[in-house]
């Protein structure tokens, strides 16, 4: 295999691009690889004709070439079948393989502006700020471009490391899949207009196309939804120990922390999210000891709020390193508007933090059209983490006497 161009010889060779394409990047015979993050740090390469590369920018495979293409990784080595023009994103600690057919024309890299400027003015585009610390860089075979600089050019000028992305591509739902399930779901009303029902039925379909579950081997699924919950923990505490006779709630302090040995890419909650009507989903549940021994749901209270919320959790991203720590507490709601735990007794609560990448009708469409799973959570299986059981007495019921819990 051709070593890959300098950005030298990169600037020499994309103005005859559009008369001799085999000079450089975009030939229809092409291949690509992404090693994500996590995936590198865990020691997965990319090995084309016996050379490993580790490299965070795109690694382009010349399939006309009949070049050998392996993954390798901890006590792994996997031959990567690839057809022309796919692109293969290896993802996680455990080098998860997501396939798609990217758009040539963009990529999406995490990283800071002044790397990510320094880099798009050699491949000749300005970069559009794509969420925090994001970047889409938009120009006909800009990710073919990406894949031609060397290794250490990439790293002297990405000195903090950069996380190139899949391109949404891979992500993005196809209307025509939507619509052939509709009708394998029942057939499509009127005017190929979706029914209540319809929507219901294809919750699942939809949120699997979106957020990349769809394919995945189930047991693939498991296994990383498996790890998730067992990297990932929430502490939940009571700060104050008692409520007066006004029922004001209870000052409660949760915390999602990683307890993992690697980052974990998270949603954080914002407006809405303690609704159920945005990702992610938090919320407590409650226990009422009804006899010693035997818990029953608390019964609920009535509780109304408008509709306005932050539609936009996609923005919302955030990496969470091991050992560090996420409030929770603050977009919760305070458990009085949600539970009648105004009687006697003996209440258990819980914490929960609930992702499912827009699944359950959790946001994948916003006012302004499709609200994308991030690059980072493609592929991610649905998941919650619940929190370690808090249990407090009161003693008076509200209402009888001042209300005192221990």
């Amino acid at each position: 295999m051709p070593r890959p161009l300098s950005p030298l010889s990169l600037a020499v060779c994309l103005p005859l691009l559009v008369l001799a394409t085999a000079c450089g990047p975009g030939s229809a015979d092409e291949a690509y690889v992404i090693l994500d993050p996590q995936a590198r740090q865990q020691g997965f390469g990319v090995e084309v004709d016996g050379e490993v590369r580790y490299t965070p920018l795109p690694i382009a495979v010349p399939l006309a070439e009949g070049a050998a293409v392996v993954l390798t990784g901890p006590e792994r080595r996997e031959a990567l079948e690839l057809e022309p023009g796919e692109l293969a994103y290896i993802r996680g600690e455990n080098g998860v393989i997501t396939r798609g057919d990217p758009d040539l024309d963009q990529i999406h890299i995490r990283g800071d502006e002044a790397s990510v400027r320094e880099f798009a003015a050699r491949v000749g585009v300005s970069p559009a700020a794509d969420g925090p610390s994001r970047w889409l860089l938009r120009k006909s075979s800009v990710l073919p471009m990406s894949a031609y600089f060397e290794d250490a050019d990439a790293k002297d000028l990405f000195s903090s490391g950069p996380t190139f992305i899949a391109t949404r591509a891979l992500n993005q739902p196809d209307l025509s899949d939507l619509q052939a399930a509709a009708r394998e779901a029942g057939g499509l009303s009127a005017g190929n207009e979706f029914r209540v029902e319809e929507a219901e039925a294809l919750a699942a379909f939809f949120a699997a196309r979106a957020n990349g579950t769809a394919g995945r081997d189930p047991q693939d699924l498991a296994r990383e939804r498996a790890e998730i919950e067992r990297d990932l923990e929430i502490d939940l505490a009571i700060d104050e120990p008692s409520e007066g006779r006004e029922g004001r709630p209870f000052g409660l302090r949760v915390e999602l922390k990683n307890r993992g040995l690697v980052e974990r890419w998270l949603i954080t909650p914002d407006d809405g999210s303690s609704m159920g009507w945005r990702e992610p989903y938090v919320f407590y549940t409650v226990k009422y000891e009804a006899e010693p021994g035997i818990w029953v749901d608390a019964p609920k209270e009535p509780f109304s709020r408008c509709g306005n919320y932050d539609v936009r959790w996609d923005e919302d991203l955030a990496a969470l390193p091991p050992g560090g720590s996420m409030s929770l507490d603050q977009e919760m709601l305070p458990l009085v508007y949600r539970f009648n735990m105004r009687a006697a007794g003996r209440y258990r609560i819980t914490a929960h933090y609930k992702y499912s990448g827009g699944a359950e009708g959790r946001g994948l469409y916003s006012f302004g059209g499709l609200v994308e799973v991030p690059p980072e959570l493609f592929g991610t299986p649905a998941f919650e983490i619940v929190s370690n059981p808090i249990e407090f007495t009161r003693r008076i019921a509200i209402g009888e006497g001042h209300g005192e819990a221990e």
